[in-house]
C-alpha cells in the first residue's frame, strides 16, 4: 500500500492493471536499490532528485554473483 492504490480513482479494468504493474516496477526497483533510506525516503528523493529518478528508471539494476547464484539455486527442475 505504498502508492495508496485504494484511493486510486481509476474505473477502467485494463488501466487499473497497467498500472497494477507500474506499481509493482517501482516497488521493485526501490527496494532493489542501494540508497539507506526507507521505500518512502526514496520516493521523495525521486521526486527531488532528477539525476536519482533516471537512476531508477533507466539503468539497469546491478545484481551481485551471489543473487544470481541464489536465484539460480531457487529454481526448481521440473
Amino acid at each position: 500500500m505504498s502508492f495508496r492504490e485504494d484511493e486510486s480513482r481509476v474505473r477502467d479494468p485494463l488501466a487499473r492493471e497497467n498500472l497494477a504493474l507500474i506499481r509493482r516496477i517501482a516497488l521493485i526497483r526501490l527496494t532493489h536499490d542501494d540508497l539507506k533510506r526507507g521505500l518512502h525516503g526514496k520516493r521523495l528523493k525521486a521526486g527531488w532528485d532528477e539525476r536519482y529518478l533516471n537512476k531508477l528508471v533507466f539503468e539497469a539494476p546491478k545484481t551481485s554473483a551471489k543473487s544470481s547464484a541464489t536465484k539460480r539455486s531457487n529454481i526448481r527442475k521440473l
